[in-house]
């Protein structure tokens, strides 16, 4: 058989059909490999914490250098408490000759005796004053012994309370030195009255009066608390109850200059003649309600004090002159009265800032204190020569009037029981007291409450919402009296009870006794100034080794701190009214007496300038109270913390970018006190971003007894993108200032249950984030598909459109889709070729 000339193309075209087959499995495969990658990202935050801002603490230099300022107003439990309470209540009680208020809160290792600080007080005075006795003249005739005894800032303190005498043993104690010696007279250098514990307060503080009259009290000077319920109510109703007259030489009508008080007053004793010029504090306008004194002005005390006792000297027929001043050591003036004392002026006899002193000047004036609360009283003694009308010789003391022996406070110079009358008198104000205190003034609804371990026992260690409504207060009523504070801070350690008292938080009436239970001190509200390294030396002292104690602010002032740092540089952040505090600047705080003058260990308080608002802390809380039953104001249990712990996990000074993470750990967002509501969830914005949410720990470990930690929060945040590829904010955020590539945004934390909310700044940098798909992928005309130069080329229609999408998103599918095809058709020609070859071979074997 003829073999035909196309016998052999079968077998070249399946030849090579194979060959294209295996070069287009070959090339689909490496076209495959290189459209595969592989990219990863690692991002890493790093975490540090910086030092704070080291604090200085400002001082103020006193107006009399050589003499230790103090506050004018102490703290003392409230009369009728039981001595053995007081005592028991961490040293509340001043001992004798202490200066100021004692400690609420007081180490016992850190007491101070009165001898040791009497001999400080005489090494601080030294310049001022010279030790010695009035060498006087030689004994001439007839010498009679005088007795002057005196006392200041009783405050009406009728009750007896540990050191404190009270009323009756007063009385008593004058019976016995005025039998010792008949040619006795007692004198008071003011606030006699207000600042007064319940009892009295409750008599309107006539039983304070009426028991002076009963001690046989001759004269006295005004102080400033005689004005706290303003001039015409001392006029009208206090000096016709007294049975002694009231001085006040430098109280003058603003209009004729003349005063509107006896400037002095004559007393015969032992054929005597005594003068007796009394004066007032010229900080007056700072201490009492403006509109109760209108149209009354405070003289200076030195020319006051010389010019009526040159006037004495030229116009009366006095042997001795005295001065009885409501002002003391290390207060405006005070300095100039004792230095530049006219020559007849044998002694001043002072008060106000309830201290302890006895000294002489260079010239040989006494200048003299007994302290406070009638804890002493002081003795001049006095050898005259009525011939020669001289002074032969003359001693001061002040002398206790309780001691601590039989297992308890007792009188030592008389017994209880020895005056019957003023015993009687006092149990009538107490009666009294118990019909007052019982009257409702307002609600409490959820009430106010201490801070608490699981056990129950009190927790000083934790804020309390009662610290907190008594700052409220004190910062109120200090403002009533023309002190324009920034806020005001409350010493755990000065609440006493629960509002109402024992309910834990639960909500009931509140009556005067409830009030005057939770502070019964009557301390005066304090201003001091004070910078804001100040104010942070003092926040830093919360926490100690052993002992922490955290103070109660009023609601204008919050702040952070870490407490996994070390004592002393814990705080970090403050701020007032929402604005960050600047540590330069110096700022007016309202505290109690007892805390502005370094107690509680707070010892910052006292370098700062410190004065006296007039407002009694009792007072102004019942007050407080009293405008919020009337409307006025709005009291109510601040649930949000004032204070929080917070711990920075990422780094707080890091620039973050988009995907990175913002980490803080939060403490403290719970109260110490059952029953009052608990957090749940923090909600987190940034800027006005929301980025998600934080549940609250509410549990109360062990972990956090004896501490404010209690109720945790872990905020984690991923940081979104801020700007868009077009320049323009993110949907939804619009805050920052930004500064080239970086912004500083607010990441702000809310508690919708409590009210919480925190702001923290953080910097953000400008990463840009992808635009978001806009069109319709279907509307864009297709991208053309790359081909692999080395597979078989085929004529392409030019009018053709090709396949395709031009999505960078889809560039990889579309790669992957192309090779299938090429891959497919690769295969279909390796099969085509093989095929034939075997075709081929077949007929070839048949031919053959």
């Amino acid at each position: 058989m003829t073999q035909s000339p196309y016998a052999d193309e079968p077998t070249r075209w399946s030849r090579r059909l194979t060959a294209v087959g295996l070069t287009a499995v070959l090339l689909t495969g490496t076209a495959a490999a290189s459209a595969t990658t592989e990219e990863s990202l690692e991002n890493q935050a790093d975490s540090s914490t910086e030092d704070s801002n080291t604090e200085t603490q400002s001082t103020t230099s006193l107006d009399q250098d050589s003499a230790a300022e103090t506050d004018p107003e102490g703290e003392d439990p409230e009369a009728g408490q039981e001595a053995s309470e007081a005592s028991e209540d961490d040293g509340q009680q001043e001992d004798e000759g202490t200066l100021g208020a004692s400690e609420q809160d007081e180490d016992p290792d850190e007491a101070v005796s009165s001898e040791d600080e009497s001999d400080e007080q005489t090494e601080e005075t030294a310049e001022l004053f010279a030790d010695g006795e009035d060498e006087g003249t030689e004994e001439a005739g007839a010498v009679v012994d005088l007795q002057i005894l005196t006392t200041n800032d009783f405050h009406g303190r009728v009750e007896r309370d540990g050191n404190i005498a009270g009323a009756e043993i007063f009385a008593c104690t004058v019976d016995h030195f005025r039998g010792e010696n008949p040619n006795t007279l007692l004198v008071g250098a003011g606030d006699h009255i207000g600042a007064s514990t319940f009892t009295s307060w409750a008599t309107n503080d006539e039983v304070a009066i009426e028991s002076l009259n009963l001690w046989g009290m001759d004269v006295s000077t005004v102080g400033n608390h005689e004005f706290d319920t303003g001039w015409a109510d001392f006029r009208d109703r206090f000096m016709p109850l007294s049975e002694f007259t009231w001085l006040g030489a430098n109280v003058v009508d603003e209009n004729t200059g003349e005063p509107i008080l006896d400037p002095y007053e004559i007393h015969e004793v032992g054929g005597a003649s005594i003068a007796f010029i009394g004066l007032n504090t010229m900080n007056m306008p700072n201490l009492v309600s403006p509109g109760g004194v209108e149209g009354i002005e405070w003289t200076d005390l030195s020319a006051t004090a010389n010019y009526w006792a040159e006037h004495i000297a030229e116009n009366e027929d006095a042997d001795l002159t005295m001065v009885l001043v409501h002002e003391g050591l290390g207060q405006p003036g005070f300095a100039e009265l004792t230095e530049n004392a006219h020559e007849d002026i044998f002694a001043i006899v002072s008060g106000h800032t309830h201290q302890t002193y006895a000294q002489r000047t260079e010239a040989g004036t006494w200048v003299t204190q007994t302290g406070e609360y009638i804890r002493n009283i002081g003795q001049y003694t006095i050898q005259f020569d009525l011939e020669t009308r001289e002074v032969v010789d003359s001693s001061y003391e002040n002398l206790p009037l309780m001691s601590e022996f039989d297992e308890g406070w007792n009188p030592v110079y008389c017994n209880s029981g020895d005056r019957p009358d003023v015993a009687a008198l006092v149990a009538d104000a107490v009666e009294t007291a118990e019909e007052v205190g019982n009257q409702v003034i307002g609600q409490a609804d959820p009430g106010f409450a201490r801070a608490q371990n699981q056990d129950g026992s009190e927790n000083r260690s934790a804020r309390s919402t009662m610290s907190d409504v008594i700052a409220d207060a004190q910062a109120w009523a200090a403002r009533q009296s023309a002190n324009d504070v920034d806020f005001a801070v409350m010493n755990p350690g000065g609440v006493r009870a629960d509002l109402p008292p024992g309910t834990e938080g639960a909500g009931g009436e509140v009556t005067f006794r409830d009030l005057a239970t939770i502070q019964p001190f009557g301390n005066l509200i304090n201003s001091v100034e004070i910078d804001g390294h100040g104010i942070k030396a003092v926040l830093e002292l919360q926490w100690r080794e052993g002992r922490d104690l955290m103070l109660g602010t009023s609601s204008e002032f919050t702040y952070t701190y870490d407490p996994t740092r070390d004592y002393g540089d814990r705080i970090t952040g403050m701020w007032l009214n929402g604005e960050e505090l600047d540590l330069d600047a110096t700022y007016l705080l309202a505290a109690n007496s007892f805390l502005a003058e370094g107690g509680d260990g707070f010892t910052p308080f006292a370098a700062g300038n410190r004065g006296t608002t007039g407002q009694v802390d009792m007072d102004g809380f019942i007050a407080f109270f009293q405008q919020g039953r009337e409307g006025q104001l709005e009291i109510g249990p601040n649930l949000a913390k004032r204070s929080l712990a917070l711990t920075w996990v990422s780094d707080p000074e890091a620039v973050y970018s988009p995907g990175e993470e913002i980490a803080v750990d939060l403490a403290g967002l719970s109260w110490n006190t059952p029953g009052l509501p608990e957090p749940e969830a923090l909600e987190i914005t940034l800027g006005d971003v929301s980025v998600g949410t934080a549940q609250v720990d509410t549990s109360w470990p062990e972990i956090c007894e004896d501490n404010d930690l209690r109720g945790t929060a872990e905020v984690r945040v991923e940081v979104p993108a801020l700007v868009t590829s077009a320049g323009s904010f993110s949907p939804g955020f619009s805050a920052g200032a930004w500064a080239g590539d970086e912004a500083e945004v607010p990441l702000t934390i809310t508690e919708p249950q409590t009210g919480l909310e925190l702001t923290l700044m953080v910097t953000v940098d400008s990463a840009v984030a992808e635009e978001p798909d806009e069109e319709d992928p279907a509307d864009e005309d297709p991208a053309p598909v790359e081909e692999d130069e080395e597979a078989p080329a085929e004529e392409e229609d030019p009018s053709a459109e090709p396949a395709g999408d031009t999505d960078e998103k889809s560039a990889l599918a579309q790669t992957g889709a192309t090779l299938t095809a090429v891959a497919a058709i690769a295969l279909a020609l390796l099969v085509l070729g093989v095929l034939l070859l075997m075709i081929r071979r077949r007929q070839a074997s048949s031919i053959s």
